[in-house]
């Protein structure tokens, strides 16, 4: 399956790579191992990264959501 269709739905990324590791760094999540892309959903861009401490699901939300839209999502996730 072409992961181009994911990366479509948000702003242009070089390297998903080089994103997981800064998330790896600003959240301590641990040393930066590898990225898988989530491949179900359809709105917004999924991954997992595994690190040194486990691994961690990633979220990047669509160039189109607001700030509101993306608050109510992420307030969604704690219910």
């Amino acid at each position: 399956m072409s992961e181009n269709r994911f990366f479509d739905r948000i702003d242009k990324i070089e390297d998903i790579g080089i994103l997981s590791e800064l998330a790896c760094k600003e959240y301590d999540l641990g040393d930066y191992f590898d990225t898988k892309i989530v491949e179900i959903g359809y709105e917004d861009f999924n991954a997992v990264i595994t690190t040194s401490t486990g691994k961690y699901f990633m979220k990047v939300f669509r160039n189109s959501r607001d700030d509101k839209e993306v608050s109510e999502v992420i307030e969604r996730a704690y219910v």
